[in-house]
């Protein structure tokens, strides 16, 4: 009886651990899509200099939340978001609107796509 209830209690905690994983994944890659909604917003707006403010934000950010990341992601999410970051602020740096916005729209994407990775739905778990 005390190797079920042994069972049961790492069963429990497992789950537990996998969604608080969840959690810090899904908030750590929102606070990097907001910064990046808002060096968007800029380019649209034409202000050049906040869009790479933002898009350098975006990327301290991304660089902080990396190692947590490397955990709790598979490596190829996290290496392909990196490089789009890095491309993303050498496009902000040349002061090319329109590609600027087509990389930050494809790093949005990619970021979108991390935290439906981490949703617990059958197609993620199996």
């Amino acid at each position: 009886m005390k190797k079920l209830w042994l069972a049961v209690f790492l069963m429990a905690a497992l789950l537990l651990a996998s969604l608080y994983g969840a959690r810090l994944v899904r908030s750590s890659v929102a606070e990097v899509a907001e910064q990046l909604e808002l060096a968007l917003q800029a380019a649209r707006e034409q202000d050049a200099e906040t869009a790479a403010l933002c898009a350098s934000g975006a990327a301290a950010l991304w660089e902080k939340h990396v190692p947590l990341l490397d955990a709790l992601v598979q490596h190829d999410e996290i290496d392909g978001v990196s490089g789009a970051l890095e491309e993303l602020c050498c496009f902000a740096d040349l002061q090319k609107p329109e590609e600027f916005l087509s990389r930050c729209a494809r790093v949005l994407h990619e970021l979108r796509h991390i935290r439906e990775l981490e949703l617990p739905l059958a197609q993620n778990i199996l």
